[in-house]
């Protein structure tokens, strides 16, 4: 039977491909590296809120104009 070159590549290829064990073992770790990603990506900017209270810092961030502009309408709103 002759092959064709797509099918004799094709049969190189399988031939190369690592065993089912060492694609599991991958799977796993790339699950976990994910998992520990998205709790530091939920966790760590609370944590170091958290951590600038305590240290009693204040919070110096600049307001956004049009915060700044809710927050004039609100206290207009109060006063009448």
């Amino acid at each position: 039977m002759v092959q064709n070159s797509f099918e004799k590549w094709m049969q190189e290829e399988m031939e190369q491909m690592p065993p089912p064990e060492v694609k599991e073992k991958v799977s796993r770790t790339v699950l976990l590296m994910d998992l520990f990603a998205q709790i530091v990506d939920l966790y760590l900017p609370r944590a170091m809120d958290t951590f600038v209270a305590l240290t009693g810092v204040e919070d110096e961030r600049e307001v956004l104009p049009e915060e700044e502009e809710n927050a004039t309408d609100s206290e207009e709103n109060e006063s009448l």
